[in-house]
């Protein structure tokens, strides 16, 4: 939009992005927290082992009180296999006690995000107010070039009048150069009145290019080569 082009809004926008962002943070860090926390693992057991009573492996190894022989080999065939399976599933809740220093950052960064809104509503309405009046400068000049045109023609009825009459001896050279003079008075204000047109469609469009956007404002054009006709 047309607001993305314009460096108060930009700026102002970036700030809010900001204040959001550290709001939710510090808002985080005042409410409680649930975690569940899980865990796996393997175990490998291995070295030599006593044969106890009653086992079938008393006659290979001397029987009850016999040594297994085992090493570091066993540890890693168990691993491998699965054979010691260790696993755990914990729940912890912590809530924040003494926290006044957080939550007072949070009631500040809140605070400040308000202003930041705040601001930007202005800064959009201010910008509503500069295109609206452009607007209106161009109406009421475009006004100003009509009135001016129409005195223009008719100096230029009353010329011609004075310079027929001139020729046929009931007017005097007197009454022709005032009507000349009155002629050039009306064409300067006419072209005056055109180069203020134009230098206020160069301002209003570049107010326009500058601010409409996210202001919600429609400008639909009227005459005299896109002139501004009304603002909704």
């Amino acid at each position: 939009g047309a607001l993305e082009r314009r460096t108060d809004v930009s700026r102002a926008r970036r700030q809010l992005d900001v204040n959001q962002a550290t709001v939710g943070n510090l808002r985080n860090s005042t409410l409680p927290a649930l975690d569940l926390v899980g865990s796996y693992q393997l175990t490998g057991q291995g070295g030599p082992r006593r044969v106890p009573a009653g086992s079938s492996f008393e006659d290979l190894f001397g029987g009850a009180g016999g040594v297994i022989p085992g090493g570091y080999r066993d540890a890693l065939d168990s691993i491998a296999n699965a054979d010691y399976p260790v696993w755990s599933v914990q729940l912890q809740m912590s809530y924040p006690l003494g926290r006044s220093a957080d939550r007072a950052a949070y009631e500040r960064a809140r605070l400040e995000l308000q202003q930041n809104r705040t601001q930007i509503r202005r800064i959009e309405l201010r910008i509503a107010s500069e295109v609206t009046n452009a607007a209106l400068r161009i109406e009421s000049i475009r006004e100003r070039i009509e009135a001016a045109t129409a005195s223009r023609e008719l100096a230029e009825r009353q010329l011609e009048a004075e310079e027929s009459k001139f020729e046929v001896g009931l007017s005097t050279n007197f009454f022709v150069l005032q009507s000349q003079r009155d002629l050039a008075t009306a064409q300067d204000a006419e072209l005056r009145a055109i180069l203020d047109y134009q230098r206020a469609l160069i301002e209003f469009d570049r107010t326009q290019r500058a601010s409409l956007g996210a202001a919600g404002i429609a400008v639909v054009g009227g005459a005299m080569g896109g002139g501004a006709g009304a603002i909704y």
